[in-house]
C-alpha cells in the first residue's frame, strides 16, 4: 500500500514535470515567432483607403507614396495593395530613395494575386520615376500601365530590381524602355510585356555591368517608330545575363534585333541565351537577325514562324558555334572553301567569323553570310591526294566557347606536270616556242607563256644582256613554282635600265619582278 502512494504522488510529479516543460518549448516558439514577425514591417494600400489611415491591414492608406514615405532604410518592409487602379499625383512620379544596402534592408510591393492591381500613369507620367543605386526592390502580382515618359515609362532603376509575375501593358516611353535598368542587378521572371510602344527601345533597356536575369517572360507586340532603334523588345548591354525560357511574339525591326539584342559584353561578361521561343518575329534589314548577339551561350533557341533577309542569328563575337566545312573537289591552285555556321539548333548565324585550315595550317579566314554560309577564296598550289578541312569560329585568339567542328575533306586531282621554256637574245616571241631550239625573246613572253600551261615551272635564260620594257615589271599572281635559271653565272644580265614605275612625284624605281 506505501509503495502504491509512493508511485501515485512520482506520476503525478512527472506529469507536472512534462506540463510544465511543454508549455515553456510553446513559449519559446511564440517568441520565435514573434521575433521572425517583427522583422518585417508590413503596410497596406487600398482603393477605399485614406492615406490619413494608420496602414495596417484594418485602416489601409490610400496611395503608394504614403506608404513609400513610412518606410525605413533599415525596414525589411513589405507593401500589400489591394484590387484597383492607382493613379493621379501620388501614385505616379514616384520615387525610392532608400539605403538599403547600408542598413540591410528591402522593400517589396506585393499586388492582388489575380491580377486586379494596377498601376496607372494615365498616359502622362511615369510610375516610378527613380529607385536609387542602394535601394532593393521587389514588385510581385502588380500591372504597369500607360507609363510615359523619356526613359523608363514604368520603372527606371539604378538600384537592385526585381519583378515576379507583373504586366507591362501599354506603356510609352520616348527612348529608354518601359524598363530603363541604368545600375544594379535586375531580375525579371514570370511577367509579361504587351503592346508597349515608342521610339527607340521599348520593353526593356538594360546597359551597365550588372547581372541581368529573364526568366519564363513574354514579350509580345511592341513596336518602336524610329529606324534607329536596335530592338523593340529586350536590349542588354555590357553586363553579364541569364535569359532562359523566354517567348518573344509578334516583333519587327530593321536596325539589329527583331526581337533580342544582346551586345557590348566581352570577357566574363557571358550572356546565356537559352531555351527560348520567337514566334512570328520579323527582321527587315542588313545587319542584325531575330537575335542579334556578342560573347554569349546559346542553346535549345526555337524559331517558329520567323522571317529574316538574313540569318536569323547575327554573331558580333565569339559564341559556342556548330561548324560544319563542306567537302570540296579541287582542280586547280585557286579554290573556294565553304563552312556552314548554326547555333545548336541548326539555325543560321550570319557574321561569325570562321577560321580555315587545311591539314591543320592556318589558310585564312571569313565571315558567314545571311544562308549562315562563310566562304573562303584560297590560292594555294596542293599537291594531288587527300586533305582535311578543318577550323574554329573565333574572333578572338580562343574562343572561350566549346565549338563543335564538323570536318570536311578536300579531293586534288589535276594536272601538275613540270614545264621548261628557254628564253635567249637570239629568240624570238612571235615565231619561237619557247623551246631550247627555238626559245623565245623575252622574259615577259617566257612567263606569260609558262604560267598560263603549268603550275611547276621552269625557265631557262641563256646568255646575254635582256632589257626594255618586256624585261622589266613583270607581275606574277598565279599560284605555282617558279625557277628561273641562268645559263651560266656572271653571263645573264637583267638591266631595268634605272626606269621609272609611274609619274609625278609617286613615280618609283621599276622591279624586275613582282610574284
Amino acid at each position: 500500500m506505501k509503495l502504491n502512494k509512493i508511485m501515485l504522488v512520482s506520476l503525478i510529479l512527472l506529469t507536472i514535470l512534462s506540463i510544465g516543460a511543454a508549455s515553456a518549448q510553446d513559449s519559446d516558439n511564440i517568441l520565435s515567432a514573434d521575433d521572425s514577425a517583427g522583422s518585417i514591417k508590413e503596410i497596406y494600400v487600398s482603393d477605399t483607403g485614406e492615406d490619413t489611415g494608420s496602414g495596417s491591414q484594418a485602416s489601409p492608406y490610400a496611395t503608394l507614396n504614403k506608404s513609400i514615405s513610412e518606410v525605413n532604410s533599415s525596414d525589411n518592409a513589405v507593401i500589400h495593395v489591394g484590387p484597383g487602379t492607382y493613379s493621379g499625383e501620388s501614385n505616379t512620379n514616384l520615387q525610392i530613395n532608400l539605403a538599403h544596402r547600408n542598413y540591410n534592408g528591402s522593400l517589396t510591393f506585393i499586388g492582388d494575386s489575380n491580377g486586379g492591381t494596377i498601376f496607372d500613369g494615365d498616359d502622362s507620367a511615369p510610375i516610378f520615376k527613380s529607385i536609387s543605386a542602394d535601394s532593393i526592390v521587389t514588385f510581385i502580382n502588380i500591372t504597369f500601365t500607360h507609363g510615359r515618359t523619356d526613359m523608363g515609362s514604368a520603372i527606371r532603376s539604378s538600384g537592385d530590381l526585381t519583378i515576379d509575375n507583373c504586366v507591362f501593358e501599354e506603356n510609352y516611353v520616348t527612348n529608354l524602355g518601359a524598363i530603363y535598368s541604368e545600375n544594379g542587378n535586375l531580375t525579371i521572371k514570370n511577367s509579361k510585356f504587351y503592346k508597349n510602344s515608342g521610339y527607340q527601345y521599348v520593353d526593356l533597356y538594360f546597359s551597365h555591368a550588372g547581372l541581368v536575369t529573364l526568366i519564363n517572360n513574354i514579350f509580345e507586340s511592341g513596336t518602336a517608330t524610329s529606324s534607329w532603334a536596335d530592338t523593340p523588345a529586350v536590349y542588354v548591354g555590357t553586363g553579364k545575363s541569364v535569359i532562359r525560357g523566354n517567348t518573344f511574339k509578334n516583333l519587327t525591326s530593321s536596325r539589329s534585333a527583331a526581337a533580342l539584342a544582346v551586345r557590348y559584353n566581352n570577357g566574363d561578361n557571358i550572356a546565356n541565351i537559352t531555351d527560348n521561343t520567337f514566334i512570328n518575329c520579323t527582321y527587315t534589314g542588313s545587319n542584325g537577325g531575330i537575335v542579334f548577339f556578342q560573347n554569349s551561350y546559346l542553346k535549345g533557341n526555337k524559331f517558329i514562324d520567323c522571317t529574316s533577309t538574313t540569318a536569323l542569328l547575327y554573331s558580333v563575337t565569339d559564341f559556342n558555334a556548330k561548324v560544319a566545312f563542306e567537302d570540296v573537289e579541287i582542280d586547280g591552285t585557286q579554290f573556294v572553301l565553304k563552312a556552314n555556321v548554326t547555333d545548336d539548333g541548326d539555325n543560321t548565324v550570319q557574321n561569325a567569323k570562321v577560321i580555315f585550315t587545311i591539314d591543320g595550317k592556318s589558310v585564312g579566314s571569313a565571315t558567314s553570310n545571311a544562308n549562315g554560309v562563310a566562304s573562303l577564296t584560297v590560292n594555294k598550289l596542293l599537291e594531288n591526294g587527300e586533305y582535311t578541312i578543318s577550323g574554329t569560329q573565333a574572333y578572338s585568339d580562343v574562343n572561350p566557347f566549346e565549338v563543335t567542328v564538323v570536318d570536311g575533306k578536300a579531293t586534288v586531282n589535276f594536272d601538275h606536270s613540270p614545264a621548261e621554256v628557254w628564253v635567249s637574245t637570239e629568240g624570238n616571241d612571235t615565231t619561237g616556242d619557247g623551246s631550247e631550239a627555238n626559245p623565245f625573246l623575252t622574259l615577259k613572253k617566257a612567263l606569260d607563256y609558262g604560267t598560263a600551261t603549268s603550275v611547276d615551272l621552269t625557265v631557262h635564260i641563256k646568255d646575254g644582256l635582256y632589257n626594255g620594257s618586256e624585261n622589266r615589271d613583270l607581275s606574277y599572281s598565279n599560284v605555282g613554282k617558279i625557277t628561273i635559271l641562268g645559263e651560266s653565272y656572271g653571263n645573264v644580265i637583267i638591266d631595268a635600265e634605272h626606269a621609272k614605275s609611274g609619274t609625278g612625284w609617286w613615280a618609283s624605281g621599276s622591279n624586275i619582278f613582282t610574284f
